[in-house]
């Protein structure tokens, strides 16, 4: 055996340092073709690089002093603070497999780090995958280079940790978009605690406990003194909800209950998201519902075209009720006010010493106050009903009365080409027409205002004021037509109640009778002109023909042994003083005559002349006796 010392050749044999040291078998202590140092036969080699290997000749690591053991097992430092293990590796130019299989690396450098490599064959390059790390702030990822908190787990398939007590498996995992708790067994349920104390369980069956361990049957049972569940979404603008459904309902059918936390829509929301109704009770009885389109029911099922419908119940079975209460009233039944259905009866009650108003956008229309008087369009009734504006009765046309248009008018219309307003008595019927009675009276809409009659013309019996005129424009008459023809029958009276006797009547007959029977007529010369001395007198009185006659059945004055003139007649003297009467003549013959009563100038001018010739004949025999 030949021992290098220094790199000079020396001594050869049994070589003794410090002690006993000797050469036996072959146990070698220096190679010179290697540059290496074998003791024990390969049980320790130091190589020419400075690795050193236990039981095994150090891989081909360049770069760094290495300790290696056997094939699997090696340390070693790149650096002041570094410090690595490997398995099945080796650095030459970059990570290499020692022997064919899987390889692994720990590594320290302020932090701690683990690798792995899936199975590679000797001498091949590795690609280590971090697989654990555990940072200088002592934040441990798996799966994970760079963690944020104490544990972080990070895997593209979904994490899992498992914890296994007997044969009871228990996870915590996360997917894509969730995280699991998983109790895997049967009979294993998951607990929440606080103060070492249970606060809530999620059985085998599914059923979520919050204060009590012991089920009720439904879903989720909670019990407590305060809120138990409490559900946040940190973000403002976002919702915080609740979900609820059963397996045979889950697709897109289920109970929702949300809070949306934005400032301008801020809000709580329960939802029933399917066609289906939302159910409220007590005393595990039904006692309201919100159907699926909106309806609500108190005490019943909502039915038909009304949003609210409200059913009595209990003692109030026979009467629905709404009662309101404020700051300003008590809470009994007996304050406050309150909307009710009795029995066919609809109550609108004020329980307090106010008014029961009615108001429209805002604004007060109606009120009714404590003495019983109803306000329309006034907000201080003085009589039972007390309105300002309009009262209208309307169908295709408008009638009413009321004070529109000011100056203290009452008014009482008629809109439409046909409205009239009509006035009846004798009714009993609130919804006949004109109270089931006789109508007394109209004006209708040509402003004729007709009493016991509803046709202005002249030919229906009736009263009429026809102000629109007939045979002229604009010209008012007076019209009081009916079929009495006889003496005894007056058509107007006028009576004083001062000298208990009549002033002036007539008869339908066309007798006027009066107290006084004077007419007095304009005559003053202001309103004449083209003034002369009349022409005719006692020569056309003289022809005039008075005649005794009998009037024919229902015609003139309907009397026998009459005096007066025969129009015809009177004409051939006085044609000027001929009118036309207003009965129609037979058809082809001329219209009825009347005579104009206007003969006083007459009579004056003929008396004139007569007595010019009594003063004639009386100078005439006194100048006869004269001359006797």
């Amino acid at each position: 055996m030949t021992v290098y010392i220094n790199g000079t050749t020396g001594y050869s044999g049994p070589v003794g340092l410090l002690g006993d040291l000797t050469t036996t078998g072959n146990t070698i202590l220096g190679d010179a073709s290697t540059d290496t140092l074998n003791v024990g036969n390969g049980n320790l080699v130091l190589d020419s690089s400075g690795n050193a290997g236990l039981g095994v000749t150090p891989s081909a690591w360049a770069g760094f002093k290495v300790l290696q053991i056997a094939t699997g097992f090696s340390a070693w430092s790149s650096g002041t603070s570094n410090a690595r293990i490997n398995a099945n590796t080796y650095y030459n130019g970059g990570y290499k497999y020692v022997g064919t299989g899987t390889a692994t690396q720990y590594e320290q450098d302020g932090y701690h780090a683990w690798y792995n490599a899936p199975s590679g064959t000797a001498g091949n390059a590795i690609t280590f995958t971090q697989a654990m790390t555990l940072d200088a702030s002592g934040n441990l990822g798996i799966g994970t280079t760079s963690p944020t908190t104490k544990l972080s787990i990070t895997d593209s398939a979904g994490p899992v940790i498992r914890m296994i007590r007997t044969s009871n498996r228990f996870e915590v995992s996360a997917d894509t978009d969730f995280m699991s708790l998983n109790a895997r067994d049967a009979s294993t349920y998951i607990t929440f605690k606080t103060a070492d104390t249970e606060r809530a369980r999620i059985n085998s069956s599914g059923q979520f406990m919050v204060g009590t361990t012991t089920p009720l049957g439904s879903p989720a049972t909670f019990y407590g003194s305060t809120a138990t569940v409490v559900i946040s979404q940190g973000s403002a603008s976002s919702y915080a909800g609740l979900r609820i459904y059963n397996d045979a309902n889950s697709s897109g059918r289920a109970l929702e209950i949300d809070y949306y936390g934005t400032s301008a829509g801020e809000r709580g929301e329960i939802f029933c998201t399917g066609a289906y109704p939302l159910l409220f009770g007590t005393s595990n009885t039904e006692r309201a519902r919100i159907d699926s389109s909106g309806r609500f029911g108190l005490g019943m099922t909502p039915s038909g075209s009304y949003s609210l419908q409200i059913y009595g119940v209990g003692a109030a079975a026979g009467s629905a009720r709404i009662r309101l209460n404020n700051s300003s009233t008590g809470t009994a039944d007996a304050d406050g006010g309150g909307i009710a259905m009795e029995g066919v009866d609809l109550v609108i009650q004020n329980s307090e010493n106010g008014v029961c108003k009615w108001e429209i956008n805002g604004s007060e229309r109606m009120r009714l106050d404590a003495s019983g008087n109803l306000g329309v369009g006034t907000t201080s009734p003085d009589s039972i009903i007390t309105f300002s504006g309009n009262i209208t009765s309307k169908s295709s046309d408008s009638y009413g009365i009321g004070t529109n248009g000011g100056n203290n008018h009452f008014n009482v219309f008629a809109t439409g080409a046909s409205g009239a307003v009509r006035f009846w008595t004798g009714g009993s019927s609130a919804t006949s027409v004109g109270g089931g009675g006789t109508e007394r009276a109209r004006i209708d809409s040509s402003g004729n205002f007709l009493f016991s009659c509803t046709d202005p013309s002249g030919s229906v019996s009736g009263i009429k004021l026809r102000p629109n005129g007939v045979e002229t424009a604009s010209t008012p008459r007076f019209d009081i037509v009916g079929s009495a023809s006889t003496v005894s029958n007056t058509i107007m009276q006028a009576y004083s109640t001062g000298a208990a006797a009549y002033r002036f009547y007539v008869q339908w007959n066309g007798q006027i009778y009066a107290s006084q029977t004077t007419i007095s007529g304009i005559s003053d010369v202001r309103y004449k002109e083209n003034i002369v001395d009349l022409d005719v007198g006692l020569d056309a009185i003289m022809a005039l023909k008075p005649r005794k006659f009998d009037w024919k059945k229902g015609k003139g004055k309907d009397i026998k042994g009459d005096r007066g003139f025969i129009a015809q007649e009177f004409e051939e003297v006085f044609p000027d003083l001929i009118d036309q009467w207003k009965d129609p003549a037979p058809e082809g013959e001329e219209p009825y005559k009347s005579v104009k009563q206007e003969l006083i100038p007459v009579l004056v001018k003929a008396i004139q002349e007569q007595q010019a010739i009594i003063q004639q004949l009386q100078a005439d025999v006194a100048a006869l006796k004269g001359a006797v």
